[in-house]
């Protein structure tokens, strides 16, 4: 029975009754070495009656090595796998090394949530997961994912962590605790059932030195004197905090046979538990199983069912951590030549490299294969295995080629911190132009992302110089490239200079050199105004990109976009969703929702963009890719805003700041909360915050932006009575206006020109105009204007038509802050307009309305949850939900509902 930890004990009791229930959640427990972590995770197993048990934990000499961590975790339910939509069943078994395949690591994620699901459907799942600072980073990203997406499978995931070390895994969202010491009171009885022997003195002292460690507690009687134990001596200091605990354990080893201590040795160093396993690396060492007998008699291990067990981590820390370098490279040498199954070539590889004293081109050659097949599968391990050989490589440009491709797998996984130092390192060493290229070229990205626009041109401009002439296609992607940061330096002439040339050198190579060249040339000319040649490269960019590639259909579908085609973009980017759900490919959704939810924004489908960026924002959390979360919140804040949803807006915006923050950067200006105080009609507040957003270079490009600013701030100018401001303004984007040709920005000039004028004239024009924009939202602000002006022309019977017809596009849509200003003007006619009452399909959230949506198209729940990576039993439980909210009895009847919804979906797939 557990002393103290009631508050702990029962909030982990109350996780394990929900999974009973049929309810999903995650716990981390943290807390410094021997504060009881592991003890808990126990007594939850020991409790959890009626419930399965998955277990895993991180060793700290298996922490590099991919998926090691996931493997002892799934390996009793591998079974199951062939139950698992074949994508995901297929990366789950290239992972595990269960078979030689290629694997995304998004769809690994996705399938171990599938496979945890499987197992849940059993019985209750319980997953506990035990030091989580060593587990390797695949495995944990993988869990986390899990985690982070559970809902209604009857799991419950139990985590252990240390506050005092990195854990390899971001846990960010995810409900903990924090274990402080015991209380005197608890200590004192700790103390005394396990040890009966000490003195009063003693017991008291120990209660007050060791803070309430219960490991320090139970650990530290085994080895003071017997002065000390008695109360003649006192404990000597420094105080018995983890550093001292160590000493302790390392005082038990050093009175261990030497036989014994290099066998310890060998098992604190292996990754496995397995008796087999860890005697065979010893017989090559000459010893064998009766060495371990004076160390289990010494309390610090256990022996047990072909299990070897150490006692607690910090055994593992004493052993390894008191051996001499000498002894701790024989133990790696004689583990790694005990591994010589095919299976264990990473495992032998990293024990090799652990092994060498200096430099050796042969294990680093290995080591160099295990980035290889890491890359894809784990970033992170990938980058490790590149790192670590290139420290083992002697010449001086192989070293540098390693620490390269050390440097670019850190970044794949969002830690430019880790890899700039190497690329510097590699720019030192290297010799190559080629390679010299890539480090500086990757140097100059990161550093444009963390705000150091000057270096970064420096960088890039470099990179591309070195280019050599028969590699046009190089020069141009890193060209490509130097066009941002040229613009973020105010300097559009370069820019276009710098992107003209990018385009000349890719202009028919056909691949992504020319895709991105073709992208951002366009960018460039479309924000100095010259929207018909931007359109033809953006069109090009589109044309270009090739149909079996979602990467290169993304940024087709950014070029349709930027171009103004938004049905075609729309089109595209529901095939990549469609695609990456059917797939089981979660990695590129985050960024293909957004980019979706930007064109149904400007489509004037709102609904369907909150769906879009909700569900991008929540698995790029559950994905860790924080930049894709940064651009979906600020996507779901400016839909917000439109809709005049203060409390959502001002959520999502302080969100977005955090975002800022943890990326590292400082905080783009936006227009976001000049459109929310325009929505909810403060238009002094509107005009504040819109007019420092006018400024050049920018202002060009506001006639064919995704969030366009400048006809929101002429609005304002006009309900504030600033008409010579406006007119000044309205000259100019009218001028832009007609160079797009595009009918979505006359519109808005034209409503702008019929508010400033009241002219009906110019108000039917806009209208006319709406009808080929088909964005319903915008054609009720237009009404909304068109009302006001003809009530205040004492048209009242005229402006009610115009105004109803405004209220009632508001109101479907939920616009909550323009159905108020829209109703102010209704009344201000004569008629009493009143609050409508919200719809129950209003009362979805966005997560429930995709899922309901998904039904309504025809899949069943097990379809639905494979492209929304969930569990089966979560989209049961929206479903419920869905049914509830709307009163419908059927999936048939919830079609027929939805059918007529005049803010289409996102895309449903088939």
């Amino acid at each position: 029975m557990l002393i103290g930890r009631h508050d702990e004990q029962r909030a982990i009791d109350d996780l394990l009754a929900a999974a009973r229930r049929g309810e999903s959640g995650a716990l981390v427990v943290r807390g410094d070495a021997g504060m009881g972590k592991t003890t808990l995770l126990d007594q939850a197993a020991a409790t959890g009656e009626g419930m399965q048990v998955l277990r895993t934990r991180g060793f700290e000499s298996e922490s590099e090595l991919a998926f090691s961590g996931l493997i002892e975790a799934l390996r009793p339910v591998l079974d199951d796998l062939p139950r698992l939509p074949e994508r995901q069943a297929a990366a789950l078994r290239g992972a595990l090394a269960l078979e030689a395949s290629d694997t995304d690591v998004y769809a690994v994620y996705a399938g171990t949530l599938g496979l945890l699901s499987l197992t849940a459907e059993r019985a209750p799942l319980l997953l506990l997961i035990d030091d989580a600072h060593w587990l390797d980073s695949g495995s944990a990203a993988a869990l986390a994912f899990a985690c982070r997406r559970l809902g209604n499978e009857g799991i419950a995931a139990l985590w252990a962590t240390r506050t005092t070390e990195p854990t390899s895994v971001v846990l960010d969202g995810l409900p903990s605790i924090t274990l402080a010491g015991l209380t005197d009171d608890e200590a004192l009885r700790l103390v005394v059932s396990a040890d009966r022997d000490l003195s009063p003195e003693t017991t008291r002292a120990l209660v007050e030195l060791t803070g309430g460690n219960p490991l320090a507690l139970v650990e530290l009687p085994g080895v003071l004197t017997p002065p000390q134990r008695d109360g003649r001596q006192p404990i000597e200091e420094p105080l018995p905090t983890s550093p001292t605990l160590l000493a302790a354990f390392g005082r038990r080893l050093g009175g261990l046979p030497e036989e014994s201590r290099r066998l310890l040795l060998i098992a604190a160093a292996i990754d496995t538990a397995d008796l087999t396993t860890i005697l065979r690396a010893g017989a090559l060492e000459g010893l064998h199983e009766s060495h371990l007998e004076v160390a289990e008699r010494a309390g610090l291990v256990v022996v047990e069912d072909g299990l070897l067990g150490l006692r607690h981590p910090l055994v593992r820390a004493a052993i390894y951590g008191s051996a001499d370098p000498v002894a701790r490279r024989a133990a790696h040498r004689a583990i790694a030549a005990s591994l010589a199954d095919e299976q264990s070539i990473d495992r032998r590889a990293w024990h090799r490299a652990l092994a060498a004293a200096a430099p050796d081109e042969a294990v680093a050659a290995e080591l160099e294969g295990v980035g290889s097949r890491a890359e894809g599968r784990s970033w992170q391990a990938a980058a490790r295995a590149y790192e670590q050989a290139a420290r083992l490589t002697p010449a001086r440009g192989e070293r540098a080629r390693r620490l390269v491709a050390a440097a670019q797998a850190w970044s794949e996984c969002g830690r430019n911190d880790a890899a700039e130092p190497l690329l510097r390192d590699a720019v030192r060493l290297g010799e190559a132009p080629a390679l010299l290229t890539d480090a500086e070229h990757l140097l100059g990205c990161i550093a444009f992302l963390g705000g150091r626009t000057q270096e970064s041109l420096e960088l890039l401009t470099r990179a591309a110089e070195r280019v050599p002439a028969d590699d046009p296609a190089r020069a141009a992607r890193v060209l490509a490239d130097t066009v941002e940061p040229w613009l973020s330096a105010g300097d559009t002439s370069r820019a276009e200079a710098t992107a003209q040339r990018a385009w000349e050198l890719s202009k028919g190579e056909g691949g992504s050199s020319e895709i991105w060249a073709a992208l951002r040339y366009g960018d460039v000319l479309g924000w100095q105004g010259e929207v018909e040649r931007a359109a033809e490269l953006w069109l090009r960019a589109a044309a270009v990109s090739h149909p079996g590639d979602l990467r290169s259909l993304c940024a087709t579908g950014e070029a349709l976009f930027s171009s103004g085609d938004d049905e075609r973009a729309s089109t595209v980017l529901e095939h990549v969703v469609t695609e990456c759900r059917a797939t089981g490919s979660p990695g590129l959704l985050p960024y293909a929702l957004h980019s979706l939810g930007l064109v149904e924004a400007r489509r004037g489908r709102l609904t369907a963009a909150i769906e879009a960026d909700a569900e991008a924002a929540e698995l790029a959390r559950a994905l860790g890719q924080p930049r894709e979360r940064l651009m979906a919140v600020r996507g779901l804040a400016w839909t917000a805003a439109l809709l005049g949803r203060e409390d959502d807006c001002l959520q999502h915006l302080e969100a977005a700041a955090a975002a800022w923050v943890s990326l590292g950067r400082d905080q783009n200006p936006d227009a976001t909360k000049g459109m929310l105080a325009l929505s909810v009609g403060r238009t002094d507040d509107a005009i504040r915050e819109l007019e420092p957003l006018v400024a050049e270079p920018w202002a060009p490009a506001d006639a064919i932006a995704a969030r366009s600013f400048a006809p929101n701030l002429l609005e304002a100018y006009v309900r504030a009575g600033r008409d010579a401001e406006a007119e000044k303004m309205l000259e100019r984007f009218e001028a832009l206006a007609d160079r797009s040709g595009r009918a979505a920005s006359r519109a808005l000039a034209l409503r702008c020109r019929a508010a400033l004028e009241g002219s009906v004239e110019h108000f039917e024009a806009a209208l006319a105009l709406h009808d080929e924009w088909r964005n319903s939202f915008e054609q009720a602000r237009t009404q909304l204007l068109y009302g006001e002006l003809l009530r205040r022309q004492k048209r009242r019977a005229a402006a009610r038509v115009r105004l109803r017809a405004a209220l009632a596009v508001f109101d479907e849509m939920g616009a909550v802050g323009w159905a108020d200003l829209t109703r102010t003007a209704l009344n201000a006619t004569g008629e009493r307009a009143r609050r409508r009452d919200p719809s129950t399909v209003d009362d979805l959230t966005p997560q429930e309305t995709t899922v309901a949506r998904l039904v309504a198209s025809g899949l069943t729940n097990r379809e639905v949850a494979a492209r929304l990576f969930l569990s089966p039993k979560t989209i049961e439980t929206h479903l419920t939900h869905v049914f509830r909210k709307t009163g419908v009895r059927s999936r048939t009847e919830l079609a027929n509902k939805l059918r007529d919804s005049p803010d289409s979906s996102v895309a449903l797939g088939s």
